[in-house]
Protein backbone atom coordinates (compact mmCIF):
# COMPACT_ATOMS: atom_id res chain seq x y z
CA UNK A 1 0.00 0.00 0.00
CA UNK A 2 3.22 2.52 0.90
CA UNK A 3 4.80 1.76 -2.35
CA UNK A 4 1.21 2.29 -4.50
CA UNK A 5 1.32 5.44 -2.32
CA UNK A 6 4.66 6.62 -3.17
CA UNK A 7 4.26 5.54 -7.23
CA UNK A 8 1.12 7.70 -7.65
CA UNK A 9 2.78 11.26 -5.64
CA UNK A 10 5.64 10.53 -8.25
CA UNK A 11 3.06 9.92 -11.24
CA UNK A 12 1.71 13.49 -10.25
CA UNK A 13 4.72 15.24 -9.60
CA UNK A 14 5.33 14.21 -13.56
CA UNK A 15 2.34 15.75 -14.60
CA UNK A 16 3.20 18.38 -13.12
CA UNK A 17 6.39 19.19 -14.45
CA UNK A 18 5.32 18.31 -17.79
CA UNK A 19 1.98 21.13 -17.30
CA UNK A 20 4.86 23.82 -16.06
CA UNK A 21 7.12 23.21 -19.11
CA UNK A 22 4.54 23.33 -21.67
CA UNK A 23 3.68 26.58 -20.17
CA UNK A 24 7.32 27.92 -20.28
CA UNK A 25 7.67 26.63 -23.82
CA UNK A 26 4.21 27.93 -24.92
CA UNK A 27 5.95 31.44 -23.44
CA UNK A 28 8.20 31.26 -26.22
CA UNK A 29 6.86 30.20 -28.82
CA UNK A 30 4.23 33.20 -29.12
CA UNK A 31 1.82 32.36 -32.88
CA UNK A 32 2.49 35.63 -35.11
CA UNK A 33 -0.70 38.49 -33.82
CA UNK A 34 -3.89 38.74 -36.58
CA UNK A 35 -3.75 42.56 -36.23
CA UNK A 36 -0.12 43.69 -36.50
CA UNK A 37 1.87 40.63 -39.16
CA UNK A 38 5.41 40.83 -38.49
CA UNK A 39 7.42 41.95 -41.96
CA UNK A 40 8.14 38.11 -42.44
CA UNK A 41 4.55 37.15 -42.09
CA UNK A 42 2.88 39.80 -44.63
CA UNK A 43 5.65 38.44 -47.19
CA UNK A 44 4.16 35.07 -47.12
CA UNK A 45 0.46 35.82 -46.40
CA UNK A 46 0.42 38.21 -50.01
CA UNK A 47 0.32 35.68 -52.33
CA UNK A 48 0.00 35.54 -56.15
CA UNK A 49 -3.70 34.78 -56.70
CA UNK A 50 -5.28 32.10 -58.72
CA UNK A 51 -6.32 32.01 -61.59
CA UNK A 52 -8.79 29.33 -63.76
CA UNK A 53 -7.42 27.35 -66.58
CA UNK A 54 -6.49 28.86 -69.60
CA UNK A 55 -9.33 27.59 -72.95
CA UNK A 56 -6.23 27.50 -75.23
CA UNK A 57 -2.98 25.46 -75.08
CA UNK A 58 -0.45 27.53 -72.92
CA UNK A 59 2.53 26.50 -71.52
CA UNK A 60 5.58 28.03 -69.86
CA UNK A 61 9.14 27.12 -68.70
CA UNK A 62 11.44 27.49 -65.24
CA UNK A 63 13.77 26.16 -63.47
CA UNK A 64 14.23 24.20 -60.01
CA UNK A 65 16.35 24.48 -57.33
CA UNK A 66 17.29 20.53 -56.36
CA UNK A 67 14.24 18.91 -55.99
CA UNK A 68 12.34 20.91 -53.34
CA UNK A 69 12.20 24.63 -54.71
CA UNK A 70 10.57 25.31 -58.66
CA UNK A 71 10.45 28.44 -60.13
CA UNK A 72 8.12 29.43 -62.87
CA UNK A 73 8.88 32.17 -65.56
CA UNK A 74 5.43 35.19 -64.79
CA UNK A 75 4.68 36.57 -68.42
CA UNK A 76 4.18 38.52 -70.16
CA UNK A 77 7.69 40.19 -69.99
CA UNK A 78 6.79 44.03 -70.41
CA UNK A 79 9.39 46.58 -69.82
CA UNK A 80 7.40 48.71 -67.69
CA UNK A 81 6.74 45.36 -65.47
CA UNK A 82 10.40 44.50 -65.04
CA UNK A 83 11.71 47.92 -64.72
CA UNK A 84 9.16 48.33 -61.49
CA UNK A 85 11.09 44.84 -60.09
CA UNK A 86 14.64 45.84 -60.80
CA UNK A 87 13.32 48.77 -58.40
CA UNK A 88 11.66 47.33 -55.46
CA UNK A 89 15.02 44.54 -55.92
CA UNK A 90 16.97 47.35 -55.21
CA UNK A 91 15.05 48.70 -52.06
CA UNK A 92 14.29 45.17 -50.24
CA UNK A 93 18.19 43.79 -50.78
CA UNK A 94 18.71 46.96 -48.83
CA UNK A 95 16.85 45.57 -46.15
CA UNK A 96 18.23 41.38 -46.07
CA UNK A 97 21.25 41.17 -44.92
CA UNK A 98 22.80 38.14 -47.15
CA UNK A 99 25.94 36.44 -45.96
CA UNK A 100 28.84 38.49 -47.05
CA UNK A 101 30.46 35.23 -48.58
CA UNK A 102 27.76 34.15 -50.31
CA UNK A 103 29.21 33.02 -53.82
CA UNK A 104 25.76 32.46 -55.88
CA UNK A 105 23.16 33.97 -57.06
CA UNK A 106 19.49 34.63 -54.27
CA UNK A 107 15.77 33.98 -55.48
CA UNK A 108 14.63 36.97 -53.81
CA UNK A 109 10.95 36.49 -52.57
CA UNK A 110 8.45 39.51 -52.37
CA UNK A 111 4.76 40.65 -51.53
CA UNK A 112 2.47 40.58 -54.44
CA UNK A 113 0.75 43.92 -53.46
CA UNK A 114 3.56 45.57 -53.94
CA UNK A 115 4.21 44.68 -57.60
CA UNK A 116 1.37 46.94 -58.74
CA UNK A 117 1.84 47.17 -62.02
CA UNK A 118 2.16 43.41 -62.26
CA UNK A 119 -1.08 43.31 -59.88
CA UNK A 120 -3.30 45.06 -62.81
CA UNK A 121 -2.44 42.80 -65.53
CA UNK A 122 -4.10 39.23 -66.30
CA UNK A 123 -2.03 36.57 -64.67
CA UNK A 124 -1.73 33.13 -66.19
CA UNK A 125 -1.79 30.79 -62.43
CA UNK A 126 -3.55 27.79 -61.84
CA UNK A 127 -4.54 26.00 -58.58
CA UNK A 128 -2.42 22.95 -60.32
CA UNK A 129 0.53 22.97 -62.94
CA UNK A 130 1.97 19.78 -64.60
CA UNK A 131 5.38 20.19 -63.83
CA UNK A 132 8.22 17.73 -66.15
CA UNK A 133 12.03 17.81 -65.69
CA UNK A 134 14.68 17.20 -68.22
CA UNK A 135 14.60 13.51 -67.08
CA UNK A 136 10.43 13.35 -67.84
CA UNK A 137 9.43 13.21 -64.43
CA UNK A 138 6.55 15.14 -63.75
CA UNK A 139 4.57 16.44 -60.56
CA UNK A 140 1.55 18.72 -59.43
CA UNK A 141 2.72 21.58 -57.80
CA UNK A 142 0.82 25.18 -57.15
CA UNK A 143 2.75 28.56 -57.62
CA UNK A 144 1.92 30.85 -54.80
CA UNK A 145 5.23 33.38 -54.17
CA UNK A 146 6.49 36.02 -56.43
CA UNK A 147 10.21 36.04 -56.46
CA UNK A 148 12.98 37.53 -58.66
CA UNK A 149 16.24 36.22 -58.57
CA UNK A 150 19.11 38.79 -57.41
CA UNK A 151 22.07 38.94 -60.05
CA UNK A 152 24.84 36.83 -60.75
CA UNK A 153 27.82 36.71 -57.65
CA UNK A 154 26.31 40.41 -55.94
CA UNK A 155 26.41 42.00 -59.55
CA UNK A 156 22.76 43.84 -60.13
CA UNK A 157 24.03 44.62 -63.58
CA UNK A 158 23.24 40.93 -64.56
CA UNK A 159 20.03 40.43 -66.64
CA UNK A 160 18.15 37.63 -64.36
CA UNK A 161 15.07 38.00 -66.36
CA UNK A 162 12.01 39.35 -65.03
CA UNK A 163 9.38 38.35 -61.92
CA UNK A 164 9.10 34.11 -61.20
CA UNK A 165 6.06 32.81 -58.97
CA UNK A 166 7.89 30.09 -56.40
CA UNK A 167 6.51 27.27 -55.96
CA UNK A 168 4.43 26.56 -52.23
CA UNK A 169 7.96 24.43 -50.84
CA UNK A 170 9.53 27.92 -50.95
CA UNK A 171 6.70 29.67 -48.89
CA UNK A 172 7.73 26.93 -45.96
CA UNK A 173 10.70 27.61 -45.86
CA UNK A 174 10.12 31.22 -44.07
CA UNK A 175 12.81 33.23 -45.04
CA UNK A 176 12.51 36.70 -47.22
CA UNK A 177 15.75 34.83 -49.95
CA UNK A 178 16.71 31.27 -51.21
CA UNK A 179 20.57 30.87 -52.41
CA UNK A 180 20.51 29.25 -55.52
CA UNK A 181 22.72 27.75 -58.47
CA UNK A 182 22.94 29.68 -61.60
CA UNK A 183 19.52 30.36 -62.32
CA UNK A 184 18.68 28.45 -65.45
CA UNK A 185 20.93 25.50 -67.13
CA UNK A 186 19.37 22.67 -68.91
CA UNK A 187 19.96 20.50 -66.23
CA UNK A 188 17.73 22.28 -63.91
CA UNK A 189 15.01 23.43 -66.70
CA UNK A 190 11.38 22.44 -66.25
CA UNK A 191 8.79 22.78 -68.59
CA UNK A 192 5.10 23.41 -66.70
CA UNK A 193 1.27 23.13 -68.29
CA UNK A 194 -1.18 24.53 -66.40
CA UNK A 195 -3.71 21.34 -66.28
CA UNK A 196 -3.38 17.92 -65.47
CA UNK A 197 -2.50 15.48 -67.75
CA UNK A 198 -3.98 12.26 -68.85
CA UNK A 199 -0.73 11.07 -70.32
CA UNK A 200 3.19 12.31 -69.75
CA UNK A 201 5.15 13.37 -72.49
CA UNK A 202 8.66 11.98 -72.77
CA UNK A 203 11.62 14.70 -72.74
CA UNK A 204 14.03 13.91 -75.53
CA UNK A 205 17.41 14.67 -75.49
CA UNK A 206 19.81 15.31 -78.31
CA UNK A 207 21.00 11.67 -79.61
CA UNK A 208 24.61 14.06 -80.89
CA UNK A 209 26.63 16.68 -79.14
CA UNK A 210 27.97 19.90 -80.79
CA UNK A 211 32.29 19.69 -80.88
CA UNK A 212 34.15 21.37 -78.75
CA UNK A 213 35.53 24.68 -80.03
CA UNK A 214 38.41 24.35 -82.25
CA UNK A 215 40.27 27.23 -84.24
CA UNK A 216 38.92 25.92 -87.30
CA UNK A 217 35.77 23.98 -87.12
CA UNK A 218 35.15 23.60 -90.45
CA UNK A 219 38.30 21.47 -90.82
CA UNK A 220 37.04 18.68 -88.85
CA UNK A 221 33.60 19.05 -89.06
CA UNK A 222 32.30 16.50 -91.31
CA UNK A 223 32.49 13.94 -88.71
CA UNK A 224 29.79 15.32 -86.40
CA UNK A 225 27.63 16.42 -89.39
CA UNK A 226 24.95 14.59 -91.70
CA UNK A 227 25.91 13.45 -95.39
CA UNK A 228 25.43 16.03 -97.87
CA UNK A 229 25.60 19.43 -95.38
CA UNK A 230 27.95 20.85 -97.58
CA UNK A 231 25.17 21.13 -100.29
CA UNK A 232 22.70 23.22 -98.15
CA UNK A 233 24.33 26.36 -98.49
CA UNK A 234 23.02 26.28 -102.36
CA UNK A 235 19.16 26.17 -100.57
CA UNK A 236 17.36 28.87 -102.09
CA UNK A 237 15.47 29.33 -98.47
CA UNK A 238 19.28 30.30 -97.42
CA UNK A 239 19.73 32.64 -100.55
CA UNK A 240 16.53 34.20 -99.79
CA UNK A 241 17.45 35.00 -96.16
CA UNK A 242 21.22 36.40 -96.90
CA UNK A 243 20.11 38.58 -99.96
CA UNK A 244 23.22 40.55 -100.74
CA UNK A 245 25.09 38.71 -98.21
CA UNK A 246 24.88 35.48 -99.17
CA UNK A 247 28.10 35.27 -101.39
CA UNK A 248 29.57 36.12 -98.48
CA UNK A 249 28.56 33.30 -96.35
CA UNK A 250 30.06 30.93 -99.59
CA UNK A 251 33.55 32.56 -99.66
CA UNK A 252 33.86 33.33 -95.70
CA UNK A 253 32.40 30.64 -93.92
CA UNK A 254 34.75 30.08 -91.01
CA UNK A 255 33.16 27.48 -89.19
CA UNK A 256 29.89 25.09 -89.78
CA UNK A 257 28.64 22.75 -86.91
CA UNK A 258 25.76 21.79 -85.36
CA UNK A 259 24.02 18.49 -83.63
CA UNK A 260 20.86 16.02 -83.73
CA UNK A 261 18.02 15.19 -81.95
CA UNK A 262 14.76 12.89 -82.16
CA UNK A 263 11.49 14.20 -82.80
CA UNK A 264 8.17 13.89 -83.50
CA UNK A 265 7.18 15.87 -87.04
CA UNK A 266 4.30 14.08 -88.34
CA UNK A 267 1.39 12.16 -86.38
CA UNK A 268 0.88 9.50 -89.10
CA UNK A 269 4.96 8.48 -88.59
CA UNK A 270 4.98 6.81 -85.10
CA UNK A 271 9.02 6.54 -84.67
CA UNK A 272 10.67 10.06 -84.19
CA UNK A 273 12.80 11.33 -86.61
CA UNK A 274 16.14 12.45 -86.85
CA UNK A 275 16.65 16.85 -86.83
CA UNK A 276 19.87 18.24 -87.17
CA UNK A 277 20.29 21.86 -86.42
CA UNK A 278 23.49 23.48 -88.10
CA UNK A 279 25.31 26.80 -87.66
CA UNK A 280 27.21 28.43 -90.24
CA UNK A 281 29.76 31.55 -89.26
CA UNK A 282 30.84 33.89 -91.65
CA UNK A 283 32.46 37.13 -92.34
CA UNK A 284 30.06 39.91 -92.11
CA UNK A 285 29.64 42.92 -94.51
CA UNK A 286 30.04 45.68 -92.35
CA UNK A 287 33.31 44.54 -90.72
CA UNK A 288 35.70 42.35 -91.64
CA UNK A 289 36.45 41.69 -88.43
CA UNK A 290 33.07 40.58 -86.58
CA UNK A 291 31.08 37.29 -87.78
CA UNK A 292 27.41 36.46 -88.25
CA UNK A 293 25.87 33.13 -87.04
CA UNK A 294 23.08 31.63 -89.19
CA UNK A 295 21.05 28.91 -88.07
CA UNK A 296 18.64 26.13 -89.41
CA UNK A 297 16.82 23.25 -88.39
CA UNK A 298 16.86 20.02 -90.99
CA UNK A 299 14.92 17.14 -91.31
CA UNK A 300 16.96 13.92 -92.17
CA UNK A 301 16.21 12.20 -95.48
CA UNK A 302 17.47 8.80 -97.61
CA UNK A 303 18.61 11.35 -99.90
CA UNK A 304 18.36 14.75 -98.68
CA UNK A 305 18.34 17.52 -96.02
CA UNK A 306 14.43 19.08 -95.72
CA UNK A 307 14.72 22.82 -94.28
CA UNK A 308 11.97 23.14 -91.89
CA UNK A 309 13.73 26.43 -90.82
CA UNK A 310 16.35 28.97 -91.49
CA UNK A 311 17.20 31.85 -89.05
CA UNK A 312 16.74 35.69 -90.27
CA UNK A 313 19.71 37.78 -90.30
CA UNK A 314 20.41 40.09 -87.77
CA UNK A 315 22.55 43.39 -87.70
CA UNK A 316 25.05 44.01 -84.88
CA UNK A 317 22.74 46.52 -83.48
CA UNK A 318 19.32 44.09 -83.55
CA UNK A 319 20.84 41.67 -80.38
CA UNK A 320 17.85 39.68 -79.97
CA UNK A 321 17.94 38.12 -83.37
CA UNK A 322 21.67 37.49 -84.00
CA UNK A 323 22.62 34.35 -81.61
CA UNK A 324 23.88 31.13 -82.07
CA UNK A 325 21.60 28.14 -81.88
CA UNK A 326 21.62 24.68 -80.71
CA UNK A 327 18.45 21.76 -79.34
CA UNK A 328 18.25 21.13 -75.72
CA UNK A 329 14.93 19.50 -76.07
CA UNK A 330 12.11 17.93 -78.00
CA UNK A 331 8.41 17.48 -75.89
CA UNK A 332 5.40 17.75 -76.74
CA UNK A 333 4.03 20.64 -75.00
CA UNK A 334 0.72 21.40 -76.13
CA UNK A 335 -0.38 18.18 -76.71
CA UNK A 336 -1.11 17.81 -80.36
CA UNK A 337 1.24 14.71 -80.98
CA UNK A 338 4.25 16.88 -82.52
CA UNK A 339 7.04 17.63 -80.37
CA UNK A 340 7.94 21.18 -79.72
CA UNK A 341 12.06 21.76 -79.52
CA UNK A 342 13.04 23.69 -77.00
CA UNK A 343 16.47 25.79 -78.34
CA UNK A 344 19.05 27.11 -76.50
CA UNK A 345 20.37 30.66 -77.82
CA UNK A 346 23.52 32.08 -77.22
CA UNK A 347 24.00 35.86 -77.46
CA UNK A 348 27.27 37.48 -77.51
CA UNK A 349 26.64 38.65 -73.20
CA UNK A 350 23.97 36.33 -72.37
CA UNK A 351 21.19 33.56 -73.29
CA UNK A 352 18.18 31.86 -73.14
CA UNK A 353 15.45 29.49 -74.43
CA UNK A 354 13.23 29.18 -77.49
CA UNK A 355 10.26 27.23 -77.71
CA UNK A 356 9.58 26.20 -81.88
CA UNK A 357 6.96 24.34 -82.86
CA UNK A 358 5.35 22.87 -86.06
CA UNK A 359 3.45 25.26 -88.07
CA UNK A 360 1.99 24.18 -91.77
CA UNK A 361 5.66 21.84 -92.14
CA UNK A 362 8.07 24.57 -90.97
CA UNK A 363 9.44 25.50 -87.03
CA UNK A 364 7.88 28.69 -85.79
CA UNK A 365 9.54 30.35 -82.51
CA UNK A 366 6.38 30.34 -80.04
CA UNK A 367 8.13 31.03 -77.01
CA UNK A 368 10.96 32.94 -75.61
CA UNK A 369 11.95 32.56 -72.38
CA UNK A 370 13.87 35.59 -69.67
CA UNK A 371 17.13 36.55 -70.89
CA UNK A 372 20.18 35.68 -68.81
CA UNK A 373 23.56 38.12 -69.67
CA UNK A 374 24.61 41.61 -69.55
Amino acid sequence: MKIQLQTMLFIFALIFLVIQNGAAISEKIKPLSRDKPSQEAELFLDLVPFSAEPKGKEFRIGFREGDDFYFLELQPEREDICTEKNQLMEDVIKNILLPPKLDSSVVILFPFSKATKLKKIEILNPHKWTVIDMNSRAKELSFTQLSAIFGDFHDLGVNSGCWYVGSKSVVKRNQPYIPINYPINDNNLFFAIPRKLPKIPKVGLPISAIPKYTVDRLAGSSKSLPRGYMDLINLPEIKVVLGKEYKKLKETTRQIYGHSIKAAVDRKTKDAEVLWLINWYFNREEDEGEGNTLWGIFKEGKKYLRPLFISKLGTLEEYDSYYEGRFVAAVDLDGDEIDELIIGAKYYEGKNYKVFALRDGKYVEVYNSFYFGL
